[in-house]
């Protein structure tokens, strides 16, 4: 995060990007306006309107360090599994600062894909990297579980080899095809070892 935006109160950051997953929908528009222009002249960056081909449009330097966690959950099950999400964050009075992301993807045939073999809904949630998210990423990745939810490889989340079997219909085979690529483990490191349920020292091949 830069010098300029780490100067920004958190209680200012919350109230800025607060929506109404956590603020009434009777936020009212002129304090919204307010925080905008308060953000904008901290940060010398004038208000914007763009338009044209996305990857033009919606590209854009990140200035702002973030953790990040996304699952999939089934296609049918996202609408009540985003409802959970918002429910949760309002009872446990979460101070959500990012949106939640939320998008559907087509199926397909790649074994260890978010959306192998089955449509989904990919879920995402934030926090700023300055910031533990531990207490917001570990209330919601339990009700991703409750939805059957696959995590993003790049992303965090704290499955284990245990959890993610049962998930993927074509674990076990693309266990066999990896350690027939890599017998020795010699592209294996801690965290895939935990992933894939190697225990450290176990000879792989």
């Amino acid at each position: 995060m830069s010098p300029r935006l780490r100067s920004i109160s958190v209680e200012t950051r919350y109230r800025f990007c607060a929506t109404p997953i956590i603020e009434s929908e009777a936020f009212l528009s002129w304090e919204v306006g307010a925080i905008k222009r308060e953000i904008s002249a901290m940060t010398d960056v004038p208000p914007s309107v763009r338009s044209g081909a996305s990857h033009q449009v919606l590209t854009h330097p990140r200035i702002t360090r973030f953790r990040e966690m996304e699952y999939t959950v089934p296609a049918g099950a996202g609408p009540d599994c985003l409802r959970e999400i918002l429910a949760t964050i309002r009872h446990e009075a979460i101070p959500v600062v990012f949106p939640i992301e939320y998008r559907y993807v087509q199926s397909d045939d790649i074994w260890l894909s978010m959306f192998g073999e089955q449509a989904g809904c990919s879920i995402s949630i934030h926090q700023f990297a300055d910031l533990d998210y531990r207490p917001y990423f570990d209330v919601i990745e339990r009700i991703f579980w409750k939805y059957a939810g696959r995590p993003h490889w790049g992303k965090l989340h704290s499955l284990k080899a245990e959890q993610l079997r049962g998930l993927y219909p074509r674990w076990d085979d693309y266990l066999e095809v990896r350690k027939s690529l890599d017998p020795t483990g010699r592209m294996l490191n801690s965290h895939l070892r935990g992933i894939f349920g190697i225990v450290p020292g176990e000879i792989v091949g």
